[in-house]
């Protein structure tokens, strides 16, 4: 198993750690290998460094399950560590020991019987932990920093705080929902991503909780045909409050494990009954009457303490729930008195009382009384102003005026219209061109419609001796357009287009 589990270690760092490639290891790996202790008195800088990589590797691969001892996921053994990281071809680290001793006196890692004094709770739990957690130490070197298990402190911090913010964003039901077994905690966390937590390690970390923010644990607390160790959440996550398990905690916790002990038993009944009436329909086919009968009478049976099951569980389940009720009234009686005693304090002020109250609505109304003024004043002064300004002008003389602009927009209005109806300079050319062809199209059009009236002669059609009408107006057209070609004075050119049109 541990060659198996180093396998895996070396196999993930030659992934994330350039230095531990199997194919090309980097030299620097010689240096991390070597007892580079002699450095801290002559290269304090590659001595820090050589610490803080080896201090990133273990925390890394402490937390992602590759580095952990026996008995606990959060914890290493140092004696054994240095074999842990050995390489073929390299040996084994000759300087671990000088990293765990820079570690534990950074507060990276904490070995466990320091762990015990520092986070130590209740004497009512602590002989039972002591005597089911703490393993023997092992016999190692001189070196004391050797000794013992070390519990990984950034990896027990991170999964406490994981605990802590899912059990405060559950959906809690009532105050009695912060009571829990510790089977409820190895259910909920156990699985704690690539970790496989240990009892020994959620019993650790809950010892951190219960020394950082007050979480309760108290063992041997009777419940349903055995002792359970029962762990009570505070109020609020915030450290201000103490949790503390009370003789009606027990009670409660009694109740639910019985709770849960009948549901368990309901559900195994019912399976059993099934079974039985599945085998009674077999044996019935195959003609075995008095096996079929055995069955049946066996299912009846199961079926009368089911039901008795299924009343005790009713009755406790209705206790349970009346005291979660009677707990839930308590807390908003306690609310209630709260408010009234903070409404009491505030209504017996000295600076609230009836002559207090009166004399600030005097002082509101007087407020109130003098900012109307103010605007009166200020509406009557600026009426005043204006009547001052405009006394000289007559209402009549500025109506003519206005009749004069309204006049004045109407006759520009006309003007830009006949500006818009008037053909542009450029198109005149083209316009008189028109003009000047209408006469011979319509000369034209009169020519042709004899022409169409006469019946078509048989003789040839002569090609160049002749000349038709159309023949005679194309070559009118051609004078014409020649004439136009000639350049001529303003003056002739209007007195054509007068006998044009």
């Amino acid at each position: 198993m541990a060659v198996k589990r180093n396998s895996k270690l070396h196999a993930y760092l030659a992934e994330q750690y350039a230095e531990f490639s199997s194919d090309s290891p980097q030299p620097r790996l010689s240096s991390l290998f070597s007892d580079f202790s002699k450095l801290a008195m002559l290269n304090k800088y590659g001595y820090d460094a050589n610490i803080g990589y080896w201090r990133s590797v273990i925390l890394d691969c402490n937390r992602q399950g590759y580095l952990r001892s026996t008995d606990h996921a959060i914890a290493i053994e140092a004696c054994s560590l240095s074999e842990t990281f050995q390489r073929p071809g390299m040996g084994r680290p000759l300087a671990l020991g000088h990293v765990v001793s820079s570690m534990e006196a950074d507060g990276d890692l904490v070995a466990l019987s320091n762990f015990d004094k520092v986070h130590a709770g209740s004497a009512s739990w602590l002989s039972w932990i002591m005597g089911s957690v703490i393993p023997q130490r092992r016999p190692g070197s001189s070196d004391p920093a050797t000794h013992g298990l070390y519990i990984v402190m950034p990896t027990l911090k991170e999964i406490a705080k994981r605990i802590v913010q899912d059990h405060y964003q559950r959906p809690l039901k009532s105050a009695l929902d912060h009571l829990v077994t510790f089977e409820d905690i190895r259910a909920r966390y156990q699985k704690c991503d690539s970790l496989e937590l240990t009892d020994n390690d959620l019993i650790l970390v809950l010892r951190y909780l219960h020394y950082s923010m007050g979480l309760a644990m108290a063992d041997d607390v009777k419940g349903y045909e055995k002792s359970y160790l029962v762990v009570k959440f505070p109020e609020s996550n915030t450290g201000s409050t103490q949790a503390e398990i009370t003789q009606h905690d027990k009670a409660i916790i009694s109740i639910k494990t019985a709770c849960q002990a009948l549901n368990v038993q309901v559900d195994d009944l019912q399976r059993k009954i099934e079974t039985l009436e599945r085998t009674a329909k077999d044996f019935y086919v195959k003609k075995q009457k008095s096996r079929a009968l055995y069955c049946l009478k066996r299912k009846k049976q199961y079926e009368e303490i089911l039901e008795r099951r299924l009343t005790s569980l009713e009755t406790m389940e209705t206790m349970l729930m009346k005291i979660e009720a009677s707990h839930n009234d308590l807390q908003i009686v306690e609310a209630f008195n709260i408010g009234a005693d903070a409404l009491r304090g505030v209504i017996g002020s000295s600076e609230l009382t009836l002559e207090s109250v009166d004399e600030a609505m005097v002082k509101m109304q007087d407020a109130l009384d003098a900012q109307k003024e103010v605007e009166n004043a200020i509406a009557t002064g600026t009426e005043e102003t204006n009547a001052m300004q405009l006394s000289g002008v007559d209402d009549a003389e500025l109506e003519k005026e206005l009749a004069a602009l309204e006049h004045l927009e109407v006759e520009e209005s006309k003007e830009k219209d006949l500006h818009n109806h008037k053909v542009p300079k450029e198109q005149e050319p083209k316009e008189q061109e028109k003009v000047r062809q209408e006469p011979l199209e319509n000369s034209q059009k009169k020519e042709k419609v004899p022409a169409a009236k006469t019946p078509a002669s048989k003789a040839p059609v002569q090609n160049e001796a002749s000349t038709s009408p159309t023949d005679s107006e194309l070559a009118r057209l051609g004078q014409v357009l020649a004439s136009l070609d000639k350049p001529r004075s303003p003056t002739k050119e209007k007195q054509m287009s007068y006998e044009y049109a």
